[in-house]
């Protein structure tokens, strides 16, 4: 089945409120359970930020997050897309942020696959590769 809009705009509403102070001063648990499904599983489908490892639940998201975003410090989505692409919605955007104490700034550009269910975020495949995500969005329905 199709997309809905409402799930473009779930998508949309999860980057607009991500704030990493807010979320690291307590509200990382009431976050993932507004826009993630219980049941939530997230991968690196290039094996990027981490390992190929699953993270399953709301607990192996709060676990994935620690492990990403621990080592930096003012973490920035910078989104340039998200659209529906078959059965899924694909966001792409850069995240930027710095080690504390070093004024450099590191960016990445990144693709998520996100797979809705019941209106929140069922699956999370994270890809380096714009292209690489698209075709594994577009395949997803056949």
């Amino acid at each position: 089945m199709p997309v809905a809009p409402e799930d473009v705009e779930h998508v949309r509403r999860l980057f607009a409120e991500w704030d990493l102070a807010a979320l690291r001063g307590g509200g990382l648990r009431a976050y993932v359970e507004r826009y993630y499904d219980e049941d939530v599983v997230v991968e690196a489908a290039e094996g990027f930020p981490v390992t190929t490892l699953r993270h399953e639940g709301h607990d192996g998201y709060i676990e994935w997050f620690e492990a990403n975003y621990a080592p930096y410090e003012d973490v920035r989505w910078h989104v340039e897309s998200i659209t529906a692409e078959g059965e899924r919605v694909v966001a792409v955007a850069r995240v930027s942020g710095r080690v504390p104490g070093d004024p450099t700034e590191l960016e990445v550009r990144l693709a998520n696959v996100y797979r809705l269910h019941n209106g929140r975020i069922a699956h999370v495949l994270v890809f380096l590769s714009p292209e690489l995500a698209l075709e594994a969005a577009r395949a997803s329905g056949h």
